[in-house]
């Protein structure tokens, strides 16, 4: 097995092919490679193909041989270039991705595209004017995509695809091209507390079987103002889902937020379920919600005696 960590920082790689490849390869026969790299403060520029190429490669006979690649990327810039970041896989390989706080913007292609493995996170980016996705994920586990801007791509804000339940969260979407959220599941993906609208398609789009909780989003005024309007569920024009096509699942949006959700500085909380001011008289009760943290949640405590007591 060969591994080895790297850290690749404060430079300014421009007007070559690929700004930054990283890649971890096995051969066919017994040996292993596992590469971590961090990858920050970066000025990636101007080149032709994709700023930042994040891949494996691994074709080991009967998963004797493997490669790993655990890679994060945070505060770099990545402008001007073909594409902005691809993380991807092949093989017996294996992509672990964490974006954080980079500047991804201008670039011809997809802003971020994660082919990757396990869940990805993508948190606290500015992902603008990229000529097309904002931000594409595809992975087997549950993607966290949490405080990032997606605005003025030229495709979707973002497009996600996964195994398991994604979670999207405290995002800015907003003139996009196409829609501001495409999710193809056939699981539940969970969408709270994000700022939508203004994007060329429609704000949420359920292109998958699985259902989509949209409570607690911020939908811009037109939305806003026909959701207010008669009974709830219904079919909203800036939403696709069941009403469009029975072959898709639901959007949950109600109940909506009525203006702006402003991120606070602070750590912070919010409850989903259950709902604001709801008496509920049952033995058991199970208690969701999101929670951010600009370094990280350790645990989340939860009263449910107005204060008085507190338990993880």
């Amino acid at each position: 097995a060969v591994s080895d960590e790297l850290v690749i920082s404060t430079n300014t790689v421009r007007d070559v092919a690929t700004g930054i490849d990283c890649y971890s390869y096995s051969g066919q026969f017994y040996y292993s490679t596992r590469i971590s790299v961090l990858l920050t403060g970066n000025q990636v520029v101007n080149n032709s193909s994709w700023g930042i190429d994040l891949h494996t490669d691994s074709y080991g006979w009967y998963n004797q041989a493997s490669s790993r690649l655990e890679a994060v990327a945070e505060g770099n810039v990545i402008t001007g270039n073909g594409g902005g970041i691809r993380g991807r896989r092949a093989g017996y390989g294996t992509t672990v991705v964490t974006l954080a706080s980079n500047e991804i913007t201008g670039n011809g292609g997809r802003g971020a595209e994660l082919s990757v493995s396990g869940s990805p996170l993508v948190s606290s980016n500015t992902i603008s004017g990229n000529g097309g996705d904002g931000l594409w994920v595809s992975a087997p586990g549950s993607p966290v995509v949490l405080r990032n801007t997606i605005s003025g791509n030229g495709g979707d804000g973002l497009e996600l695809s996964s195994s398991d339940v994604p979670l999207i969260a405290f995002n800015e979407f907003g003139g996009n091209s196409g829609v501001g959220i495409r999710v193809s599941n056939s699981v539940l993906s969970r969408v709270h507390y994000n700022n939508l609208g203004n994007d060329g398609g429609h704000e949420v789009y359920n292109g998958g079987a699985g259902p989509v909780d949209a409570r607690y989003n911020w939908w811009g005024n037109e939305t806003t103002a026909q959701m207010n309007l008669g009974d709830n569920p219904k079919d909203i024009s800036r939403i696709h889902d069941i009403y469009d096509d029975g072959a898709r699942g639901s959007v949950a949006y109600e109940p909506w937020l009525s203006s702006l959700f402003v991120t606070p500085a602070e750590p912070f909380s919010r409850l989903v379920t259950p709902e604001n001011g709801l008496t509920v008289k049952h033995p058991e009760l199970t208690i969701s919600g999101v929670a951010y943290a600009a370094d990280g949640i350790d645990r989340v405590e939860v009263s449910v005696d107005d204060g008085a007591t507190w338990q993880v």
